[in-house]
This record gives C-alpha cells, structure tokens and sequence, in this order.
C-alpha cells in the first residue's frame, strides 16, 4: 500500500520472479553496504514518509551513513527521502503510478533512483540534477551499473536475472 499526493494505491502481491529479482538485488546491494559500511538497506515492504501525503514504499531503499543522524527512522517506517530507492517493475506498477512515483522521489529529493524491468532484462540507474533524474548506468541482459551514491558499487546484472 502506498499514498502519492494523497492518493492511496493499493499493491497485489509481487510474482515470484519479481521476488527473486529482489531478493538478488538486496543480497548483493546489502552485503555491499554492510562490508563497507557505508549506510544501512531496507527492503519493502517499509514505508518512506516524504510528508504527510507522500508515503512510497519502494522495493530497496538505501540511506548513507552520512544521513543516517538526518532522518527519523522508527518501527514503522522512514521518515525524510532516502539517498537512493529501487523499483522493480511489475504488472501493478502501471506506467502512470511509476511516473508518478518517480517524479515524487524527484520532489523531495532522492538522489539516486533505479528502475528494474524483469521482462526486458534491464536496470536503469538515475541520479538526481537540478531536479529531474538523468541517466548515470544502464544495462540490459549483459553487462555491469554502477552506483554513484555507494561508492565502488557495480553489479553485473546478469547476476541479478539469473
């Protein structure tokens, strides 16, 4: 479930080759981050409280170390934008609540967001300028992205597919 613009959407549950997408992104991102210490990883479904109408939960959410004394993060979800948020698309996120969500992330200032596309076999990383997000890293079904906010991140997506 998550509210945009004080709208609520309500999300059927992620197919079984959406979850282990997922879970081999957040299995390499977070033994990443945790061997570097470099912040903490969240895994949906957890609440990211932007304002009191802004409520995504994206897929994976990543906060740096940096940042982490910036935002309140309690047992009930993470209040202030996250310096990176996944998305793993699936048949629920229908082109309009994806734009949607994208351009919130770009609003309250998300740094990083990518995109993963299970059937195209493709990620898409993008980093945050003078508001608008602008292709940093991309792959499709072979080959390596790379993150700029956690720094010697690079994932050969083949890993993440397979």
């Amino acid at each position: 479930m998550i509210i945009l613009k004080n709208r609520l959407y309500i999300m059927p549950n992620p197919s079984i080759t959406y979850q282990k997408i997922l879970t081999n992104l957040v299995t390499e991102i977070g033994y990443f981050v945790r061997k570097n210490k470099l912040g903490e990883v969240y895994v949906a479904p957890v609440s990211v409280d932007l304002d009191e109408n802004n409520h995504p939960e994206p897929d994976i959410i990543f906060i740096a170390i940096s940042r982490i004394n910036d935002l309140v993060i309690d047992e009930k979800a993470i209040k202030g934008a996250p310096d990176l948020v996944v998305e793993v698309i699936s048949k629920a996120n229908y082109k309009k609540l994806r734009e949607a969500k994208k351009a919130t992330y770009a609003e309250f200032g998300v740094t990083e967001y990518w995109e993963v596309r299970p059937k195209k076999q493709t990620i898409t990383v993008e980093i945050l300028e003078n508001g608008a997000y602008k292709l940093f890293s991309q792959a499709k079904k072979t080959g390596n992205i790379q993150s700029s906010v956690i720094t010697g991140l690079e994932l050969a997506i083949e890993s993440i597919f397979s």
